[in-house]
């Protein structure tokens, strides 16, 4: 059992810390490199929304759902991992390594691609983590005040 749980952990890991790198990257890129770095994930190239534009991924145990939100020109500009507990203590481990914590379940940290902020919402079977860019940073960028 142990020689399963190790492998497993860093899987994980490894899955958290490509999430981050996907942001402002164009839809056809990341389809092509989630497919290329987790094929343990599915694209639901199915799924329409009238509101969001989103590519939706769901591992193949159907204990993780990755959605990349996409702005008008087709870039990512949020990112929403949904996990069950399974995967609580290492997502709060990646979390706490990667960013600087600013407040419960939030935190901020920079990236090539501008400044990101992260918020954790418990629900009842599962968390949600949401990786977004600052608002006043995003509004700036995209030239609305």
């Amino acid at each position: 059992m142990k020689y399963l749980v190790f492998p497993g952990m860093l899987i994980l890991s490894a899955s958290l810390l490509w999430a981050q790198d996907y942001y402002a990257m164009e839809s056809s890129e990341l389809v092509a490199l989630m497919k290329k770095e987790h094929p343990e994930f599915l694209w639901q190239d199915q799924v329409r929304n009238d509101r969001f534009r989103y590519l939706k991924f769901v591992d193949v145990r159907d204990s993780r759902t990755w959605l990349f939100f996409l702005d008008e020109d087709d870039r990512c500009w949020v990112i929403r991992l949904m996990h069950d507990y399974t995967y609580l203590d290492q997502t709060l481990e990646w979390l706490n390594e990667r960013f600087t914590e600013a407040g419960p379940d939030r935190w901020v940290g920079r990236q090539d691609n501008g400044t990101l902020e992260v918020e954790m919402v418990r629900g009842e079977w599962f968390f949600t983590v949401t990786m977004k860019e600052k608002e006043q940073l995003r509004k700036q960028r995209c030239g609305n005040e």
